[in-house]
């Protein structure tokens, strides 16, 4: 009697709860806590769910009114007092909690609390779902009473995937009963899309045909078009009895939304068609994105496993299963050789920072292993498809495979006369990175016969050069907006080259040794700037600013991904203020300060690289430019790579310039030194171009006090200037000290 009283007590104090929910806008609720055996919760279940509910409640009502201080103390009861799986259940049957909690999260003062609880659900939510002592516990009970499986039946579908292995254990014990084997089929598409991969693992892995029927018909119930190609593959099975076939079939055309023609499609087609899902993260095939892993299936020895993986990678993980099921299929299907090295270089580079990939064997070869294994064809496949996909991870990972096998003998597979291939596309990519790896590729190869687009390789050198120093602008302007115009840019520290038409601006642009943005205040003409910009090579991913308003300028920046149209005013503030969202345009994510003095060096390295072997199709005078400016840079090592590369450049500009630097006494004792070795080396490759008064000067330094590092390297370029007698005698004159 007194525990019946006991129990109306806690079922009042529900019934009481439910009331007052309702009145507050909440709909029923139904208890999270349960009995030992699935039945009915014990009246100390009932009196600890009815406080968290009241807890949950408060946290909410106060949440809603903006009360942080209110909020957060129950939220901090709840965190205390609750375990994750039931805080889980309390958003889950509090109908409007997860919409109240994401709204809270656009509140500053609220969104850490509320941070804290949705961490809980979502752990409390896998906690919840893989409970393997409470799956195995739900599946005895389905053999019960109709209560007893209806409850069952629901817990095992919101367990999903984490309920298959277990269930699928049991159809493969020969012990199991029919009718626990009946319900187990009732239950298994109940998990939906997310148990398609451990469903069509199974199904391929399996010999058991009685599993096999299963399995096939709980895929044919979810309709899910991913798990066609596996259908496929078990249907091509000869050892097959006709029934099964049959049923494998049918649900193969049920996950085709009906067509029948799939019957007859190839087994190669239809698991590529799911590799490109993968690769290109359809909706249907994603992971669940509140977290941070999801689980890769796998079936041996009649056991369906899973490993859980960095959800970052996930999708890149099914891609390369599914090329490689592809090619299992049919080994001449190449789309999906290039679609696996594609997958393999981005899942390394989407592997979060510090986590592992479980699946990668230790001492595995890596993508780029794999892509210059590969070969130049393939190489340029995966670059083409990562150009056309703006994926810039891939785009590197696939020009570094092609920079190990370039070279001047195959350099026909990389680029052909008459074709713009995807490295020499490379070089207009948006991301800068993408295109000075291009360039320094093609460099390197040394070609020694002209092909289309080698005109861009030094001006893409140049901006390499000049990355991290001195930038430049270019100006289609005249008059009082000139001045306007340069004023605003010299104020951002850009050096300005302008002109007052189109042809002449390319031309001083050019002259420049490139610009890193282009700015047109005449706005007649800026559908002309812009057309010849785009077509010139070397400057088409130059991001251009177009000075003015109107619905034609409008249009016209619409149609070019790399225009910006800003309001033209007479302190040209509206300019300074676009400068930063023009850059983004063309350069990509901004490099650090040491991958820019890394870039610098490697263009440096590049063009002397050309001049020392005489190559012949690239014309290097045109770095000239840059790499006097870029020698005159802080930087020791990045002057010291342009100075060796000067030594590369013929005529009277480069050696003089050498001299100047190795000249100038406020400059590093590393850089003056490097700079007259680098003189000396002119001198002797081009013969002495100094005029008189440097020559003079050199003498002059080798007999001053200053230090003694310098006064050798200036010996040595002057023994390689070979100067006449008037100039030389002094040189023995004026010494002392050795009488």
């Amino acid at each position: 009697m007194l525990r019946e009283t006991r129990f109306f007590s806690a079922s009042l104090v529900v019934l009481l709860t439910v009331v007052t929910l309702a009145s507050l806008g909440f709909a029923q609720v139904v208890p999270a806590a349960v009995g030992a055996d699935g039945g009915e919760p014990s009246a100390t279940d009932l009196a600890a769910n009815e406080k968290r509910l009241s807890q949950w409640r408060d946290m909410l009502h106060y949440v809603q009114l903006a009360r942080a201080d209110l909020a957060t103390s129950f939220a901090e009861a709840v965190l205390a007092e609750a375990k994750p799986e039931q805080i889980y259940m309390l958003s889950v049957e509090v109908k409007g909690s997860q919409v109240i909690l994401t709204r809270a999260m656009g509140v500053e003062k609220l969104a850490p609390i509320v941070k804290k609880i949705r961490a809980k659900i979502d752990e409390g939510y896998q906690l919840y779902r893989s409970d393997a002592k409470e799956i195995q516990r739900m599946i005895d009970l389905l053999g019960g009473n109709p209560r007893q499986y209806m409850r069952a039946s629901k817990r095992l579908a919101a367990s999903g995937e984490y309920a298959l292995p277990q269930m699928i254990a049991v159809l493969l014990d020969p012990k199991t009963s029919a009718v626990v084997r009946e319900k187990i089929s009732t239950v298994l598409p109940m998990g939906k899309k997310g148990n398609v991969r451990g469903l069509t693992e199974a199904l391929i892995g399996t010999q058991n045909e009685r599993l096999i029927q299963v399995l096939a018909a709980a895929l044919g119930n979810i309709e899910y078009p991913h798990s066609v190609p596996h259908l496929k593959e078990v249907s091509l099975r000869k050892d097959l009895t006709e029934a099964t076939r049959r049923i494998v079939i049918a649900a193969m055309v049920r996950c085709s939304d009906g067509d029948r023609g799939v019957v007859k499609k190839a087994l190669s087609e239809l698991y590529y068609k799911n590799a490109l899902k993968y690769y290109y993260r359809h909706d249907s095939v994603l992971a669940d994105e509140r977290f941070d892993t999801a689980n890769v299936w796998a079936f041996k020895d009649g056991v369906l496993t899973y490993t859980a993986v960095p959800r970052a990678i996930f999708c890149d993980v099914y891609a390369m299963r599914m090329a490689r099921k592809t090619l299992q299929a049919n080994q001449k299907y190449s789309p999906a050789v290039s679609l696996w090295l594609g997958a393999f270089l981005r899942r390394e580079a989407d592997l979060p920072e510090g986590a592992v990939d479980p699946l990668v064997a230790e001492g595995q070869a890596k993508a780029g292993d794999y892509t210059r294994a590969a070969g130049c064809d393939y190489a340029q496949q995966v670059l083409a498809r990562a150009i056309r996909d703006g994926d810039t991870a891939v785009a590197l990972g696939a020009i570094a495979a092609l920079r190990d096998v370039a070279g001047a003998k195959n350099l026909p597979k990389i680029i052909d006369v008459g074709t713009v291939q995807p490295l020499v596309a490379a070089m207009s990519y948006s991301d800068r990175r993408v295109r000075f790896l291009a360039a320094e590729v093609l460099a390197h190869a040394l070609p020694t016969e002209p092909y289309t687009g080698y005109q861009v390789v030094v001006p893409v050198l140049s901006d390499a050069l000049r990355t991290g120093g001195l930038q430049r602008a270019l100006v289609l302007a005249d008059g009082t907006a000139l001045n306007v115009v340069t004023d605003a840019l010299r104020s951002k520290s850009f050096k300005v080259v302008s002109a007052s038409d189109s042809l002449s601006a390319i031309k001083a642009a050019r002259d420049a040794g490139g610009v890193d943005v282009i700015v047109v205040a005449k706005t007649q003409l800026a559908s002309r700037m812009l057309s010849m910009v785009r077509r010139d090579a070397g400057m088409a991913p130059t991001p251009t600013i177009i000075l003015g308003g109107g619905s034609k300028l409008a249009k016209l920046v619409q149609d070019d991904k790399k225009a910006l149209l800003v309001p033209a005013d007479k302190t040209g503030e509206a300019l300074v203020a676009a400068l930063p969202e023009a850059a983004k345009l063309a350069a990509g994510k901004p490099l650090t300060p040491e991958e820019s003095s890394d870039w610098s060096i490697r263009a440096a390295k590049a063009i002397r690289l050309l001049g020392i072997t005489g190559n012949k199709v690239y014309n290097i005078v045109q770095t000239e430019k840059a790499l006097i400016e870029v020698m005159a840079d802080k930087r020791i090592t990045v002057s010291i790579a342009a100075a060796n590369a000067l030594t590369a450049i013929p005529g009277p500009v480069a050696q003089q310039a050498l001299a100047s630097q190795a000249a100038q006494g406020e400059a590093a004792a590393e850089i003056r030194v490097a700079a007259y070795k680098a003189l000396a080396e002119s001198v002797r490759r081009f013969g002495n171009q100094l005029t008189k008064a440097q020559s003079q000067a050199v003498v002059d330094l080798v007999n001053s006090k200053t230090d003694i590092a310098i006064r050798q390297a200036a010996a040595g370029a002057l023994g390689a200037l070979n100067l006449p007698s008037d100039l030389a005698s002094p040189l023995i004159l004026e010494a002392g000290g050795i009488d």
